[in-house]
């Protein structure tokens, strides 16, 4: 009895979810779980989505030791059972308590919960996305959900403009919303990268250099453009391979046009799954629309590979949140439209040594790391 008292006392973050779908923001949170469990925090996943067969995060992490202390709980089916679900866990806990949602709908959910609660519980709203990719129906369902929460961030500098910018053009929005949108980078768990009980396997039987997408198979994640890097590359002695999610990767690439003995297709995989020939490049090609005044190309899957040494050539961006990361050779910005310079670009990025890759994670780890994340999220519990 005396051990449950004890634990209900201890901090508590109760993280809410759309799903833990095999995605950047999943992998963001998943991570920055792990920081917290590391601090002796009590953490609580609620999803409001069930999992989904061959698309669930938890499956790529499932040996890492700190997955099996992670507690993930299905809110429910409707907003009146997900309201309710966070007002009982709320309620359960004697400790302080800080509501961080990465979902808009969640911040209403939160709210309410919080309300029903009885207890004066802060809800923080975490964005993820550039307004100009959702449709005018989402943007302002997902502005109004956002006013339920006390504090908004934006885990990149990209989201924030894009927001603020939209706000302001609007004469009814810039009367609503008065909030401020704060800034907080995301990075990645350092310490799960870095696990020696990994067991990797070689993307296949040769040593030979690979091209890497890894991401969803989504049009503005530039799966047709790699594909057409691949088709130019392959005769270069190059391989391609492709980490997803099994049911879009068979649909978009298992009908015989891309895999063969030089492209591979995996699922249930990620970045630390694999030992990476010498000379890997990371490819994300993401195309955010003419509309996007503000894109960002540096994602949680750039992050994971320069922390493991691998570079990226990405679409270009402005660098607005990782402007350490603007002259990294290690990260390589590409417009897509020259075979030629394509070419010249992964050759310049094979040719990095051991050495120069070494001398370069020195400087850009720090950066990279979650830690000044994870202190903000401790931040929250003072507010509660």
């Amino acid at each position: 009895m005396e051990k449950k008292s004890n634990y209900r006392n201890i901090p508590k973050f109760i993280f809410i979810a759309d799903n833990l779908r095999v995605g950047g923001i999943q992998r963001l949170l998943l991570d920055e779980s792990y920081w917290l469990i590391e601090k002796d925090m009590s953490i609580t996943i609620a999803t409001l989505s069930k999992s989904i067969e061959f698309d669930d995060i938890i499956e790529i992490d499932k040996n890492f030791p700190l997955t099996r202390e992670l507690d993930i709980r299905f809110a429910g089916e409707s907003k009146f059972e997900q309201i309710r679900f966070v007002a009982r866990l709320v309620k359960s806990y004697a400790g302080p308590v800080t509501i961080v949602s990465h979902s808009t709908s969640g911040a209403f959910i939160g709210r309410l919960g919080s309300l029903l609660s009885l207890r004066n519980v802060k809800v923080s709203l975490y964005i993820h996305q550039v307004l100009t990719l959702s449709d005018r129906e989402q943007r302002i369902k997902r502005l109004a959900q956002s006013l339920f929460a006390h504090n908004v961030y934006v885990s990149s500098m990209q989201f924030k403009l894009s927001w603020d910018e939209h706000v302001a053009k609007s004469k009814i929005w810039s009367l609503i919303f008065r909030k401020k949108i704060n800034f907080d980078r995301m990075g990645v768990y350092l310490p799960r990268l870095m696990w020696s009980g990994w067991e990797k396997i070689s993307p296949c039987a040769t040593s030979v250099p690979h091209l890497i997408f890894m991401s969803r198979v989504t049009a503005w994640k530039g799966m047709t453009e790699f594909l057409r890097i691949c088709e130019n590359n392959i005769s270069n002695g190059l391989h391609a391979i492709v980490v997803t999610t099994r049911n879009a990767g068979e649909a978009m690439l298992g009908s015989g046009n891309f895999v063969n003995q030089n492209h591979h297709l995996v699922s249930e995989s990620g970045a630390t799954t694999f030992n990476w020939p010498k000379g890997s490049v990371h490819i994300y090609p993401t195309n955010y629309g003419a509309e996007t005044k503000y894109p960002q190309s540096i994602g949680i899957n750039v992050l994971e590979f320069l922390a493991l040494g691998i570079p990226s050539m990405i679409s270009k961006e402005g660098f607005e949140s990782w402007p350490e990361l603007s002259e990294s050779l290690l990260v390589c910005v590409c417009d897509w439209k020259s075979n030629t310079d394509i070419n010249n670009h992964i050759e310049k990025l094979e040719l990095i040594t051991t050495e120069q890759v070494e001398e370069e994670l020195q400087r850009i780890l720090p950066f990279i790391s979650i830690e000044a994340h994870g202190q903000n999220l401790l931040s929250l519990l003072s507010e509660s």
